[in-house]
């Protein structure tokens, strides 16, 4: 059997190629157990994609931003989960509650705090 593919769009083009030789194959008399090989390589990776795609589903839109608002001791951030402290915005590298910004790598600085302006007061 042929080595794992390197990336998803690696995958689809070898499914691609495949499903282009499959008339091939059957002209051919091509062994079952070649093209039984090639068909697990097919359900294998279409096995993935559609595992992937369910997990993105039930994850809903999260690679979109979610902004939590102003971090608060007391709340539960989500990881992927965005909030402003001290005047920076944060990102939440993990699943986090009650651990402040900057003070462990659950979390990155996305945008360090800007000075103030002429009129601020």
């Amino acid at each position: 059997m042929s080595t794992e593919p390197k990336s998803d769009r690696e995958m689809l083009e070898r499914i691609d190629r495949f499903k282009r030789q499959v008339p091939e194959l059957a002209k051919h008399n091509v062994p079952w157990p070649h093209f039984a090989a090639a068909m697990e390589l097919v359900t294998e990776s279409n096995k993935r994609l559609a595992d992937r795609i369910a997990a993105l589903e039930r994850a809903g839109n999260s690679e979109s931003v979610k902004y939590s608002g102003v971090w608060q001791r007391k709340d539960a951030y989500a990881r992927g989960a965005f909030v402003t402290h001290r005047g920076g915005l944060w990102h939440a590298n993990t699943d986090t509650a009650g651990v402040e910004p900057g003070k462990t790598r659950d979390w990155t600085l996305a945008v360090k705090a800007g000075k103030n302006g002429k009129d601020a007061r």
